[in-house]
Formats: structure tokens, C-alpha cells, sequence
């Protein structure tokens, strides 16, 4: 995948960098329980793992274009060429902007960059079963809902197995969800 800086007008996404490490994770000791359903562990030992697996996956960080202050990060994952297609996730915010325009905004320019950069067919968003908000984030976009994995992964935070919530969106579906980010963000 691609590793562009994604200009918007209240955040962009840059690629993450060895430098980004304390301002994220100082993000996570703030409030730990939040981050419940991700793969994200507060402990230094258990962020270096995330860290070094987010480098390798040249995933994004989430930057505020006023302050220049790291909100959070997501990344494309699983990219596949045959079909093409990617999925977005392990995406987390810090809570100050949890229900803000942060995650439209993020989740705009990085649909835009994968339907009409990348030309792929198919974007899918994979979310824990139990993680409530993240699903209906997710609805909010306009992804479709296509089903459930059972017993799909177990949690970082407690080694507890999860269900997936299994969504996503297809090209001929983007210029609709499009406008109605547009619509959400203006």
C-alpha cells in the first residue's frame, strides 16, 4: 500500500515514524480501558509490540492541522491485488476526540485515497463483537454489515476470545458515502 501523506482540512494522516512512540503512548496511559478491544496494551512492553508491528505495516498517524498534536492512528491492512481490495482498522483515537469529526475526517481521505488512488473494489472493516461504539462508527459510514466470525481472535488486553463484525464498502457504493461524509463534514 501506499505510504502518502492524506491532506484534510482539520487533520491529515502521516506515515508513523520512531519518533511518534511517547506522544501515542502517553495517548493510551492516559486512559488504558478504553483501549480494551484493540490490540494496544498500556504496558511499555505491550505498546513497543504494537508499535513495531504499526512500523512495519506503514500505518498512519492521525495529526491535528492546528496543533500539530498526535489524535490517534489507523492503517490499510491485509491489501490484496487479484480482487483488489484493503481493509482500514486498527484504528483508535484519543477520547478527547472520540465523536468528533476525527474519525469521518480520517476515514474520508483514507476511502478516497483507496477508491480512487489505489482503484480498489472493496474496502472491509473488521470490529470486536462487544466493542459497541466502534460498530456503530462503522454503520455511520455507510458500510454494509456482512456477517459475524466467531471466535475469531483473542484480545491483547485479557487473552479473552472475540467475535468479529465483518462490514464493508464496495466501489459503486463510494460516491454516496462519499457525499454524506462531505455532508457530516462540512
Amino acid at each position: 500500500m501506499s505510504n502518502l501523506d492524506l491532506q484534510g482540512t482539520h487533520i491529515h494522516l502521516t506515515p508513523i515514524q520512531p519518533t511518534h512512540f511517547d506522544e501515542l503512548h502517553a495517548i493510551i496511559l492516559r486512559n488504558p480501558q478504553t483501549y480494551h478491544f484493540s490490540n494496544i496494551g498500556a504496558s511499555v512492553e505491550k505498546f513497543t509490540l504494537w508499535f513495531e508491528q504499526a512500523l512495519s505495516d506503514k500505518a498512519y498517524v492521525v495529526v491535528d492541522n492546528a496543533t500539530g498534536k498526535l489524535l490517534g492512528s489507523t492503517r490499510f491492512y491485509n491489501h490484496n491485488t487479484l480482487v483488489p481490495h484493503a481493509y482500514i482498522g486498527y484504528t483508535w483515537y484519543d477520547t478527547d476526540v472520540m465523536g468528533t469529526h476525527v474519525n469521518p475526517e480520517t476515514k474520508l481521505l483514507m476511502l478516497t485515497h483507496a477508491f480512487e488512488t489505489l482503484k480498489l473494489l472493496r474496502v472491509g472493516f473488521e470490529v470486536d463483537a462487544d466493542n459497541l461504539r466502534s460498530r456503530a462508527a462503522v454503520l455511520k459510514l455507510g458500510a454494509k454489515h456482512e456477517g459475524i466470525l466467531r471466535h475469531h481472535r483473542r484480545r491483547w488486553s485479557d487473552g479473552a476470545l472475540s467475535d468479529t463484525y465483518s462490514f464493508s464498502i464496495l466501489l459503486d457504493e463510494w460516491a454516496e458515502i462519499k457525499a454524506n461524509l462531505q455532508a457530516r463534514l462540512a
